[in-house]
Formats: C-alpha cells, structure tokens, sequence
C-alpha cells in the first residue's frame, strides 16, 4: 500500500513546471525592442531628442570627476619644465662641446705628422696606383697598436724583479693565480691548499679551525641539491675534479723535504774536511 501512494506524489510532483513561463516573459521582451515600429515612425523628431539629452546628463557627471584628476598632474608637470629648459639653453650645452673638442685635437696632431713622411716619398705613382696606396695605410695603423700592447706587459716584470730579492717564495705562487682566473674553476681549488701549509705552525691551530667548520657547511647545502637533481645526467664531471687535487699536492711535498736535506749534508761535509 505504501508503493502505491509514492506513485501519486510523483504525478503531482510534474504539475508544477514553472519552465512555460520564463518563456513567455522573454517573448513580451522581444515585442518592445523591435525596429519594425521605429521605422514606421521616422517623421516623428520629438521622440529622438528627449532620448539624446538623457544620454548627455550622464556624460556630464564624468568629466566633471575625470577633470579633477587631470588638473593636480598637470600643476607638478608644469614646475619641472621651467626648471629643465633654462638650465640646457644656458649652461649644459656649452661645456659639452668645449670637452668634446680638446680630446679630438691631441689625437689628430699624432695622425697629420706620419701621413705627410709617406705622401712625399710616394709622388711619382700617384696616377697609376692609387687605391693600392690607401689599403697599405690601413695595416699599418693596425701593427701599432699590437706593439703598444707588448709594452704594457714588459712593465709588469720589472716590478717583479724587485720582489725576488726580499722573498722568492712567494713570487711562485703568485704566477700560478694569474693563470687560473680566467678559467673560474680553479679557484676554490686554491683556498683548500692555502691552508693545509698552514697547519704545520703551532701557534695558528686554534684560529683557522673555527673558519674551516663554517665553510665546509656551507659547501655542503650547495652540493646535496645538486645531487638530488642531478645524479642521473652528469656523473663524469665530479670524478675528474677529484683526480686533480691529488695530483698537486703530491708534488708540493716532495719540493720542501729535497731543499731541507741538501742544505743538511752540506755543512757536514764541509766541517769534516777541514778538521782533516
């Protein structure tokens, strides 16, 4: 008995479609925007202007806001277009063009003096060859300023050759920084040696291992990231900076025990034979 009521609930249920009507209210729409009454009634101009003058109160409440805005801008641009003009007609202009010309002027004297040495030697072939002239001057101008390249070079191992008499040791090390600067990757190669020598003297133990665990930290973080990313696509570059670090320190400390050594057996010798 109860399946049959349910049955009669739903029937009533679909009485009540309220779709029918949406769509009546759109149809009564639809009648009062149609053109077809508007053309029947084009003699008529009292009709247009009333709805014209609507539309131009509203415009009106606009401007008067958007005018407002556009006043307080234009008083700060006013105030700093007086003070640009009467600074470049005065004073700008003229200390440009004074600057200008003395530079040209040391630099043309040079050039005027070795032209009138090659003109005087070369009159007799002026009509028959003279572009082959014109491109011989160009390469010329070329090779000189390759030489005073070479003279700025020639400067630097003077200075040098004075140093060598107060401490040969350090020069050699200082000659081995130039050349890995340009290449970026050798230099945090060069901070780690620094201060493995130095951890022979007694004295500095105490101040350079408190530097050591800050730094070492540090390298650390940058390094497990790159890990984590890249362990599949590049494994071959982080074995070939291990082999060079070996090798390098191998060969700094065969140097010092050979000099320690020689200098022992000398003096020795040399007492020996004068006591005989």
């Amino acid at each position: 008995m109860n399946r049959k009521k349910k049955k009669k609930k739903k029937k009533k249920k679909k009485k009540k479609k309220k779709k029918k009507k949406k769509k009546k209210k759109k149809k009564k729409k639809k009648k009062k925007k149609k053109k077809k009454k508007k053309k029947k009634k084009k003699k008529k101009k009292k009709k247009k202007k009333k709805k014209k003058k609507k539309k131009k109160k509203k415009k009106k409440k606009k401007k008067k806001k958007k005018k407002k805005k556009k006043k307080k801008k234009k008083k700060k641009k006013k105030k700093k277009k007086k003070k640009k003009k009467k600074k470049k007609k005065k004073k700008k202009k003229k200390k440009k063009k004074k600057k200008k010309k003395k530079k040209k002027k040391k630099k043309k004297k040079k050039k005027k003096k070795k032209k009138k040495k090659k003109k005087k030697k070369k009159k007799k072939k002026k009509k028959k060859k003279k572009k082959k002239k014109k491109k011989k001057k160009k390469k010329k101008k070329k090779k000189k300023k390759k030489k005073k390249k070479k003279k700025k070079k020639k400067k630097k191992k003077k200075k040098k050759k004075k140093k060598k008499k107060k401490k040969k040791k350090k020069k050699k090390k200082k000659k081995k920084k130039k050349k890995k600067k340009k290449k970026k990757k050798k230099k945090k190669k060069k901070k780690k040696k620094k201060k493995k020598k130095k951890k022979k003297k007694k004295k500095k133990k105490k101040k350079k291992k408190k530097k050591k665990k800050k730094k070492k930290k540090k390298k650390k973080k940058k390094k497990k990231k790159k890990k984590k990313k890249k362990k599949k696509k590049k494994k071959k570059k982080k074995k070939k900076k291990k082999k060079k670090k070996k090798k390098k320190k191998k060969k700094k400390k065969k140097k010092k025990k050979k000099k320690k050594k020689k200098k022992k057996k000398k003096k020795k010798k040399a007492c020996l034979s004068i006591q005989k």
